[in-house]
């Protein structure tokens, strides 16, 4: 599996979501939140995430 991933738009995602950076937010120690907002991540940066198995979506999160 090949996939280019942009680090700018990558970069302007993780901003966009507090729990994975802001030390000060209150959701930031929420593993769940900080799950969710991955996947969201992820959604944003790959065409069609969401249907990529599951071996290739573990990829990614490497």
């Amino acid at each position: 599996m090949n996939i280019v991933i942009d680090t700018e738009r990558l970069i302007t995602e993780v901003r966009l979501r507090p729990p994975l950076w802001d030390l000060s937010c209150e959701l930031y120690k929420d593993r769940d939140a900080k799950l969710n907002a991955w996947f969201e991540v992820c959604q944003e940066i790959i065409p069609n995430f969401v249907d990529l198995p599951d071996k290739d979506k573990e990829l990614v999160g490497k």
